[in-house]
């Protein structure tokens, strides 16, 4: 389980361009982890084998939805903080509910058998999927915010109106993105 963070930590490191972005990368996938580890001893599922397999494979999974915001948000430089956020959400939220839901059915099969091995397995593959999806969904993007907004104080010109998020309203009403990069989020 140690070479497993160990690997965890230093792709987070390499390939995460921001260095205060991957300590949170970091931090997401410790809490996540102990996470399950507080439910499974809430639900009395022993340390055993398959439990362990199922807490190495974990560590895979809360990186997953994390990374894929870390690296969106760590190269995304258009507008302020929270418009970033509002834009990595609507790029990446989709995707993590899909993934997640999909995780979800693959392996509720399995919940219809009465062997242990089967039942500790599902139950932790479904703790890391959900705690996951909420990390990645709720607790990191406040976590991102919070520390680019200390980070970076940006000046704010009041001459241009500007509604939200780099969208200013025309004559007719109708809103108009101001940020030129914005398309590209879209592309993947």
């Amino acid at each position: 389980m140690a070479v497993a963070g160990t690997a965890v930590v230093v792709v987070a490191l390499t390939l995460i361009p921001g260095r205060s972005t991957a300590a949170l990368l970091l931090l997401n996938i410790a809490s996540i982890n102990m996470g399950v580890f507080g439910f499974m001893s809430y639900l009395g599922i022993r340390l055993d084998f398959i439990s362990l397999t199922a807490i190495v494979m974990s560590i895979g999974f809360s990186s997953d939805y994390t990374s894929h915001l870390a690296y969106i948000h760590s190269t995304d430089h258009d507008g302020p903080s929270g418009c970033k956020l509002e834009r990595l959400l609507s790029v990446v939220g989709p995707p993590i509910l899909q993934s997640t839901a999909s995780t979800a059915l693959g392996v509720s099969f399995v919940a219809f058998t009465d062997s242990y091995v089967f039942r500790s397995f599902l139950i932790t593959i479904l703790l890391v999927v959900a705690l996951s999806a909420v990390h990645s969904l709720v607790l990191f993007p406040v976590m991102l915010d919070l520390v680019q907004t200390r980070a970076v104080t940006q000046a704010i010109d009041i001459s241009q109106p500007v509604s939200s998020c780099g969208r200013r309203s025309t004559t007719s009403g109708t809103t108009v993105s101001t940020t030129p990069s914005e398309s590209r989020f879209y592309s993947f």
